[in-house]
């Protein structure tokens, strides 16, 4: 139980980044690479022995944490935040295919159903007809990149569970790999985004909220959680993020989703109530 909540929390700090990264008024490489470098300071200060646990497995996942988070803050510059968190969140359908090769768990009839059913969901986020609009300029850009964020968030999730499996639980070498993810890419950046002179106060605090909050205490609070439950479920509880993330920037910013996007959030949720009851039930 106390591993679900630490993983909820998580989300519940996930699902903020669509409304903040939308709220600054910097550029997706801007964000990105600032809140990155925020992130892995935080980090490194916060927690230096996870320094030790860097090892060639903590890179190779920290690579594919840095293109997640590259690609989903394109992906929200473009498209709208619902579009770009619950097509990212198709990675329960890449996690179904690749668990048992990666991981060695078993998926049964229950999670090959409600996989298929997701699939189904995630189709009508991609394919919904919307115009642009202020917060979602280029949907169809958007959703791309967020379907190529959802190939590199299922790697990045099975390799925290792995790392929480394999080491001593406590989650320092997913840290390890979330601090080397936020270092690379924030590396990564710098060449290519605009020198933040005469940014706006509440740009920076937008930028250090993601940073410091977002990223750095969401993923203190994942990976301890990690451990505790299989890759499948995990993926499942982080959907959480995908229904509030939504709901968050139509709250502040008046972002609407479209109707058929709306029919696959819908169709999502569905399921994941329908899961979490069925795991609830007595055997």
């Amino acid at each position: 139980m106390q591993a679900r909540i630490l993983i909820l929390g998580a989300a519940l700090l996930f699902s903020t980044g669509g409304l903040a990264i939308k709220a600054s008024t910097l550029g997706a490489w801007q964000v990105a690479g600032l809140r990155s470098g925020i992130a892995c300071a935080i980090l490194a200060l916060g927690f230096p022995s996870i320094l030790r646990r860097i090892k060639r497995e903590t890179v190779l996942i920290g690579l594919g944490y840095a293109a997640t988070l590259l690609l989903f803050t394109l992906a929200n510059k473009n498209t709208t935040a619902g579009n770009a968190i619950f097509i990212q969140n198709s990675a329960v359908i890449w996690i179904l295919l690749l668990s048992r090769p990666l991981l060695a768990e078993s998926i049964g009839r229950r999670e090959i159903a409600t996989a298929a059913g997701l699939a189904v969901g995630v189709l009508c986020l991609f394919f919904s007809a919307r115009n642009s609009q202020a917060t979602a300029p280029d949907p169809a850009l958007g959703n791309t990149f967020a379907l190529a964020a959802s190939f590199s968030w299922a790697l990045t999730l099975m390799g925290i569970r792995y790392l929480a499996r394999e080491t001593d639980g406590r989650g320092e070498s997913g840290l390890a790999a979330t601090l080397i993810g936020n270092a690379m890419l924030f590396i990564f950046c710098l060449p290519i985004m605009e020198a933040p002179v005469g940014v706006a106060a509440e740009d920076w605090f937008w930028v250090f909220y993601l940073g410091a909050f977002q990223i750095a205490l969401a993923y203190v609070l994942l990976t301890r959680g990690a451990s505790g439950v299989p890759a499948f479920e995990l993926s499942l509880l982080l959907l959480v993020e995908a229904i509030l993330n939504p709901l968050w920037t139509f709250l502040f910013l008046g972002e609407a989703m479209g109707s058929l996007a709306l029919v696959g959030a819908l169709i999502i949720l569905t399921l994941l109530v329908v899961d979490a009851g069925a795991r609830r039930a007595p055997n």
